[in-house]
């Protein structure tokens, strides 16, 4: 028993030992789990800050405005075509008295401003083979009405083609019942409304 003891305490301190290792090891904390440090945490928030961020990536998420077809490579754009302005045509009432111009006579004028030919003629002085000058002022009556057949010699609205020697009174005398004046605003004349042969006229 005296030759066993030895071993007996050797295997108690040895037991003790591992006894005291184990207890250590099971009663050590565990590792800590790593702490994000004030950096890492989300809060708190800039709250400025993150509604910029929204605000951005809102518009980065918008689509973008589609940009205007581009017309294809020959295909040419139609120009609008500009619009007229329509001619006003005045009608001239009956005046007091008329003054003859280059290329009119008396019974033109009568025709013109629808007048009764003998009143006309009455108060002028004038016959049928009367050929006043130009210049002469003619008095207008006020009465009475064209009674010598179709005031009109030709029919019209038309064009004509002026000839040498031709104004806008010569023309309107050609056509009975047309007024210079009209010719004069259907084909914007200007004064003195000089006439070029070969040339086109809207007779209204």
């Amino acid at each position: 028993m005296k030759k066993q003891m030895p071993f007996i305490i050797a295997f108690v301190v040895l037991v003790a030992l591992m006894a005291s290792g184990c207890t250590r090891s099971a009663s050590t904390s565990p590792t800590a789990l790593a702490t994000p440090t004030s950096e890492e945490l989300p809060f708190p928030v800039d709250v400025a800050q993150r509604m910029t961020e929204v605000a951005q990536q809102t518009q980065m998420a918008m689509p973008t405005p589609a940009e205007p077809l581009a017309t294809p490579v020959g295909v040419e754009t139609p120009t609008p075509e500009p619009t007229s302005t329509p001619v006003i045509i005045p009608t001239p009432t009956r005046p007091a008295t008329y003054t003859l111009q280059s290329g009119e006579w008396p019974l033109c004028i009568a025709r013109r401003y629808n007048l009764d030919i003998n009143a006309f003629f009455e108060a002028n002085g004038l016959t049928m083979n009367s050929r006043p000058a130009a210049g002469t002022v003619l008095k207008i009556p006020q009465g009475g009405a064209w009674s010598a057949g179709e005031r009109a010699l030709k029919p019209h609205p038309t064009q004509y083609t002026v000839k040498a020697g031709d104004t806008v009174y010569s023309i309107a005398c050609e056509f009975g019942d047309v007024f210079p004046e009209s010719i004069i605003a259907a084909n914007n004349l200007q004064s003195p409304y000089t006439l070029t042969p070969g040339q086109v006229l809207q007779i209204p």
